[in-house]
């Protein structure tokens, strides 16, 4: 199912505000409420939003969403370690996977970088504002098993007072790796790694890496 808003996707005041109030409950048109809140989904050739749909429809009927993917990194002199996370046991995807990035899907009209923040605060329980994050100027084209994603790549230096909380028990546990720590860690079993994860960290690999990032970060 979609639908095509055609100027309301660029302006939102145009949407058809009783088709937004039928949206938010699902139940009333044929979906369940475990399809979740509702989320944008784009043309496949562009960044255009196509429709919006329940998330959970969107997700399993592989149509191409906006999300975030953000690195976490804190760097000592010439060493730079990244932020990685265990899946719970409990997640419907890739549980007791690592992460060595914190992502998500937008919600509807949501800037990325308002996304990247609240998935800090909603996975890692990290408070950091939108302007505290660092855009890589990277698009990565995700797409696994789970979901077909464009996502743009952020980082976050962390201050030396961060707290990591686990608050939705979606995280079992968390650990900062040196940059020699994780690579040797992928080459020895990316099975162990969450496949959107490991897309997007490939091309900040490509991208110069997270020493890179640190520089840009520096100069910013």
């Amino acid at each position: 199912v979609a639908w095509e808003y055609g100027p309301a996707s660029v302006e939102p005041s145009q949407a058809d505000e009783r088709l937004l109030e039928v949206l938010k409950e699902p139940r009333e048109w044929g979906f369940g409420k475990e399809d979740g809140e509702l989320a944008e989904f784009l043309h496949d050739t562009s960044s255009e939003v196509a429709g919006i749909g329940p998330r959970g429809a969107v997700v399993r009927r592989g149509m191409r969403c906006r999300g975030v993917g953000v690195l976490i990194f804190e760097r000592s002199g010439d060493e730079v370690r990244v932020l990685c996370h265990q899946r719970s046991q409990a997640k419907a995807t890739f549980p007791g996977r690592w992460d060595m990035l914190v992502g998500g899907l937008a919600r509807v009209g949501e800037a990325l970088s308002h996304t990247a923040a609240r998935e800090l605060g909603e996975e890692l329980g990290i408070e950091a504002g939108p302007e505290q994050l660092l855009p890589l100027g990277l698009t990565v084209e995700v797409s696994d098993q789970v979901m077909h994603c464009s996502c743009e790549a952020f980082a976050l230096r962390a201050p030396p007072d961060m707290k990591v909380a686990f608050r939705d028990g979606e995280v079992a546990q968390s650990s900062w790796l040196s940059l020699a720590d994780l690579r040797a860690r992928l080459a020895s079993d990316r099975a162990g790694w969450v496949d959107s994860g490991l897309q997007v960290w490939d091309a900040i690999e490509e991208f110069g890496g997270p020493e890179r990032v640190a520089a840009l970060h520096a100069s910013a």
